[in-house]
């Protein structure tokens, strides 16, 4: 759980949201409601929403009117919430299938100090996710039960079977300036047989265009699985990836045995 008196990336994510007029399949907004399970099937039932309308996240925000679409404050406080003697985040993270990432984000905006929370989760990429074994949609502004929908279970499968593993992501929330940390631009455009510009902007307009970063709705960077396995400086620095980098093993010739 993140804390943040201000913030301008989620100041402006939720500006862009609010600006849509309405919830849709991929937002969802709350004042108050911070019933655990609620949660659970919303994150289940957003990710999936997000994933068919090829959005990269799903977002559950809490301090707006889902009426009026003010920002009216929260007293919910996700990273002091339990289940049990059990902190929410991990008792939700256990009860998601197949595990999905998801963060918890707070700021506080207006002069009067109005608090928000920002729960943002990942479009699936493998299969539907579900909740207690339940898989969740958001049909409009309603979270249902995906079973209720075949066409919709229909949807999902068939998408995610046609996902490669190039175009997922691989680190999120990252500066311009952290791109340029982790990837080995320079060897891009030696490989490519182009001039390194001398503009930064222009390296990462190149980078975006040849998928190997993206934005997300915040403003902040992504890299793709397809940029992080050519170009990372380091593979060890993306957690999904660490396990395939390059490993040498030499043996010793035995002695005994020439």
């Amino acid at each position: 759980m993140t804390q943040n008196p201000r913030n301008p990336h989620l100041e402006n994510l939720v500006r862009r949201l609010l600006a849509r007029g309405r919830e849709c399949e991929w937002t969802e907004f709350k004042h108050n409601n911070s019933n655990p399970e609620e949660i659970g099937e919303y994150l289940s039932a957003l990710s999936n929403a997000s994933f068919l309308a090829d959005e990269q996240y799903g977002y559950l925000v809490y301090g707006v009117d889902d009426q009026s679409l003010e920002i009216v404050g929260t007293t919910f406080r996700f990273h002091e919430a339990r289940v049990g003697a059990q902190e929410l985040e991990n008792w939700l993270a256990t009860l998601l299938e197949p595990r999905v990432d998801f963060s918890v984000d707070e700021f506080v905006t207006g002069a009067d100090g109005k608090c928000v929370v920002v729960i943002r989760v990942d479009a699936t990429r493998i299969r539907p996710v579900a909740f207690r074994g339940v898989e969740y949609i958001r049909i409009g502004s309603y979270k249902k039960p995906l079973k209720s929908h075949p066409e919709k279970e229909a949807q999902l499968w068939g998408k995610a079977s046609r996902v490669s593993f190039e175009t997922r992501i691989a680190k999120s929330e990252l500066s311009e300036d952290d791109v340029l940390r982790l990837l080995d631009y320079p060897r891009y455009f030696d490989l490519m047989g182009m001039p390194l510009p001398a503009d930064r902007a222009a390296i990462l307009r190149r980078l975006t265009e040849e998928k190997l970063i993206q934005y997300s709705p915040d403003g902040r960077a992504e890299t793709t699985n397809l940029g992080a396995i050519l170009f990372a400086k380091n593979l060890g620095e993306f957690d999904t990836l660490k396990r395939k980098a390059i490993r040498v093993i030499q043996s010793r010739p035995n002695p005994d045995h020439p």
